[in-house]
């Protein structure tokens, strides 16, 4: 909510990263992991999709 002289509150949430949620995942060949990227409900920036699972992947 805006305040009398025009200025925005920063919501609780910004300039906080969350993780990805992560899944273990297990079968015959082993145990893999799976990250949940992005967010379901509300539009992100597919850039930064992208720069999440560079990172989560370990890539330079």
């Amino acid at each position: 909510m805006g305040r009398a002289d025009g200025a925005r509150r920063p919501s609780s949430a910004a300039g906080t990263r969350r993780r990805p949620a992560e899944h273990r995942v297990t079968h015959e060949d082993g145990t893999c992991r799976l990250f949940r990227t992005g967010d379901a409900v509300a539009q992100r920036n597919v850039h930064a999709v992208l720069l999440d699972a560079r990172r989560l992947c370990g890539s330079p």
